[in-house]
């Protein structure tokens, strides 16, 4: 090719037509190849098909969401053409997406599997509210991006809309930072559903998942995450024992509800209780009790928290059982709801009970403890005027007397029985006291006795020293210290 160049400037830019021609070759040999633009992508075919295809179809206009290097992609795949029958995206290795929108208004949804989703920090997968009543199910692997990042799944889908996560979930932070998914929506419906394991990902530090909003959703996975869980709104069921990972469970709010169990399961996790809340258990009958216990410790937050408990039938296998086996502190407790709530634990708290709503029963070997000051100052246990509450007294009473006043006839109200008639089991007792067979317990506290009475439910003074006991009292002691007095002196050698 011979580089000729008009009016004499071959001589003085010998090599700029060779420049001009090998540009013109690299723009029509790019003009040829198949278009991988990035940006956001719809999918544009009622068909199985592969994430990595470019051309439309599958992607309209050709622009093929994400990214296979890099973990920062902005690009939001959306999923929204409506489909006669439920079709496959196969994910390609590593696909790294900002977002993902499921909306196609059919009543069949797209299932995505095969390689990695790497979501990037604040990335969001949501399924809208315009949603038809199908599944959109998620079976590939999800990687929340960025040290410390965060990402939300979404689902404000009517009806019977249903968004399922199959595929493991895990983050990349480091020591010292953790990963945040959160999980929000307004379906309360179908309850959306991560079967998935959610871990905190290998790269030494934690992940923690924070539910949101009105909606549904349920932890199904046995699950390994150790930065804990907050539930502020909403609904959060789970199925199995360990779906809240090993960290700590915050309760501001909403529903705790147990799904499906057809065994007997304990939730291990300590629980910190920021505001009132209410737990549900459901689950198909069967030959077994479904009992749930939660043997955490939990911590009230020094306030008096209600805790609102749903009816759970009875079952072949016997009645099934809700119950707190961790040791209760640091506030008060209202019990609320139709379904029974058993405290076995050796609690510390120091607020009012009140029964409103269902039975409160303390199990046989639980604490209850009151701590008992001046005359009447006191925490009891209270019921409702007029309602039907009910209260099951199995375990023991401890009374804290360090403060308690000392006057004969000194009474202090323990158990409310104007508004209820609580059971007394045989396994009743009140620590440090004795039981006088009488259905009543004494103890004799510097010199006082305190007495309590299951018939009336109060706690009182019930006999004091003479003044005459005082004084033989007073010199006995006198006469003790001078003997040791004496005998002391005489030891070291001391005379008068």
């Amino acid at each position: 090719m011979k580089n000729t160049l008009p009016f004499g400037l071959n001589e003085i830019f010998p090599n700029l037509a060779w420049a001009g021609a090998l540009a013109v070759a690299a723009i029509a040999f790019l003009g040829a190849q198949p278009a991988h633009a990035a940006g956001n992508g719809t999918w544009n075919v009622n068909a199985d098909g592969s994430w990595v295809t470019a051309g439309d179809p599958p992607w309209l206009s050709s622009v093929v969401p994400g990214a296979t290097s890099g973990t920062t992609s902005t690009d939001t795949a959306t999923f929204g053409f409506t489909l006669n029958a439920t079709r496959t995206v196969t994910v390609d290795a590593n696909r790294n997406i900002g977002g993902i929108t499921f909306s196609n208004t059919s009543a069949f949804g797209y299932t995505l599997s095969g390689g990695n989703l790497l979501l990037s920090n604040g990335g969001v997968i949501q399924m809208l509210s315009s949603a038809g009543s199908h599944s959109e199910n998620i079976n590939s692997p999800i990687t929340i991006e960025g040290d410390g990042g965060a990402a939300s799944f979404i689902d404000n889908a009517p009806s019977s809309g249903r968004f399922i996560v199959n595929g493991t979930i895990k983050g990349v932070s480091t020591p010292g930072n953790t990963t945040t998914l959160t999980l929000d929506g307004t379906n309360t419906v179908a309850g959306e559903t991560i079967t998935g394991i959610i871990s905190d990902g290998a790269g030494g530090g934690k992940l923690a998942v924070v539910k949101n909003g009105a909606g549904q959703w349920r932890l199904n996975g046995h699950n390994s995450f150790s930065g804990g869980v907050t539930l502020n709104a909403g609904i959060l069921g789970f199925k199995v024992y360990d779906a809240f990972g090993t960290g700590t469970l915050t309760v501001n709010g909403g529903e705790l509800g147990a799904v499906n169990t057809t065994v007997s399961a304990t939730v291990a996790n300590k629980i910190v209780v920021g505001g009132n809340f209410s737990t549900t258990q459901g689950g198909a009958s069967g030959t077994v009790a479904n009992n749930l216990t939660f043997s955490g410790s939990m911590d009230l937050g020094g306030a008096t928290r209600t805790i609102t408990t749903g009816a759970m039938g009875t079952y072949t296998g016997g009645t099934n059982i809700l119950a707190f086996s961790g040791v209760i502190s640091n506030g008060g407790l209202i019990k609320d709801g139709a379904g029974a709530l058993t405290l076995s634990g050796n609690n510390t708290y120091t607020g009012d009970t009140t029964v409103t709503l269902g039975t409160l029963v303390l199990a046989a070997g639980s604490q209850t403890s009151f701590d008992i000051g001046a005359i009447g100052t006191n925490n009891k246990i209270l019921g409702t005027a007029g309602g039907s509450e009910g209260i099951n007294l199995n375990g023991n009473f401890v009374f804290n007397l360090t403060g308690a006043g000392t006057g004969l006839g000194n009474n202090w109200n323990i158990v409310d029985m104007m508004n209820f008639t609580p059971t007394y089991g045989g396994t009743f007792g009140v620590v440090g006291f004795t039981d006088n067979l009488d259905n009543t317990w004494s103890k004799l506290n510097g010199g006082i006795t305190y007495t309590f009475s299951e018939g009336t439910g109060s706690l009182s003074v019930t006999a004091i020293p003479e003044p005459s006991t005082l004084a033989f009292l007073a010199i006995s002691l006198s006469v003790v210290v001078c003997a040791r007095l004496l005998r002391c002196r005489g030891r070291s050698g001391i005379r008068e």
